[in-house]
Parts: structure tokens; C-alpha cells; sequence
């Protein structure tokens, strides 16, 4: 398959009480259709159609070709799945080639709304609390935490097009 391109995002859920590793992988490819393999149920198919809306809205090429996203553990039922549209949205990106940018090790967390901006998803705090322990990175939105992105290694953005803006120039790596 010479014209595939798979990316993998760093991303995390709350499940009993506890904060797990999650990664999303997007697969870009020839053919059509966008399709969310892994326990997918109608909260799942909204949450790609939220997130191909956001991509629209704010000026990205909705590839197109065939697009598969993994979110893994595909054993796991994640009660909220929009804390994935984010992830979903930057592995599209990424795998799209409409950005490039060094995301190793971050943990990216948060909803989109179809107009592009980021909307907190639930439990921002514990995946916060997470990431600052694993000295990783955090990328998402949270209206109630603020305060907490004084911490270098924690970042938050307001829209999908900032943090691809930010991305672009800044390269978003651990610390």
C-alpha cells in the first residue's frame, strides 16, 4: 500500500475513577468513506461528524480518501468519547499532511465543536493531574482548570485552529 499514511496521537480516558493511556491511530488511504473501527456506537458517529465539521469550519481539506481511526483499547467502552474528537482531528491532520508537528509524548485530551473550538470533555483535572505526573504534555481545552496552564507542561488552547497555528511554529515537545 504505497499511498498509506498511519499516524498515532497520544490521547488518555477516565474509567473507574483512574486516568488510562489511549492512543488514536488514523489511517489515510486510497479509497473513500470515513470510518471509526473499535466498539463504535452512535456517540462515536457523532463525534466524527463533529469533528469532520470542525475540520471544515476552520479552513482544513477533509481528505478525500479513504480514512480509518483506531481508538485503542478497542476493548474498552469509553463512556465519553468526545474527550477523543481532538485526537482524532490532530491525527487527521497529521495524516492528511496538512500539518506536520512533533507531538511525542504528549497527551492531547479534549472535545471539538463544530466551529473549531475546543470544549472541555469531562475530568479535564484527573488527566491534567496525569499528565503533569508523567511530566507529559496536555493539549485541550478546560474552562474550569486555568490556573493549571501556568505549569510549562501543560498547554491549552481555545480553538483547533490555534493549537494548529501554535503547532506549526513551535513544535509541541516534552519536556
Amino acid at each position: 500500500m504505497a499511498n498509506t499514511i498511519t499516524k498515532e496521537v497520544r490521547s488518555a480516558f477516565v474509567k473507574g475513577g483512574g486516568v488510562h493511556n489511549a492512543t488514536v491511530r488514523v489511517q489515510v488511504s486510497d479509497g473513500i468513506g470515513y470510518h471509526i473501527i473499535g466498539l463504535p456506537d452512535n456517540v462515536v458517529k457523532e463525534s466524527l461528524l463533529r469533528v469532520i465539521t470542525a475540520l471544515q469550519s476552520i479552513g482544513a481539506r477533509v481528505p478525500g480518501k479513504k480514512v480509518v481511526i483506531s481508538v485503542e483499547p478497542v476493548e474498552e467502552i469509553k463512556a465519553n468519547f468526545s474527550c477523543f474528537d481532538l485526537p482524532i482531528a490532530v491525527g487527521i491532520l497529521l495524516a492528511s499532511g496538512q500539518t506536520s508537528f512533533e507531538h511525542a509524548g504528549a497527551i492531547i485530551y479534549g472535545a471539538v465543536a463544530i466551529d473549531g473550538s475546543l470544549r472541555a470533555a469531562g475530568c479535564e483535572a484527573s488527566v491534567i493531574d496525569r499528565a503533569r505526573f508523567e511530566k507529559g504534555l496536555f493539549v485541550g481545552s478546560c474552562d474550569g482548570c486555568r490556573g493549571v496552564y501556568s505549569n510549562r507542561n501543560l498547554i491549552g488552547f481555545e480553538s483547533l485552529r490555534h493549537l494548529v497555528s501554535y503547532a506549526e511554529t513551535c513544535n509541541l515537545l516534552p519536556l
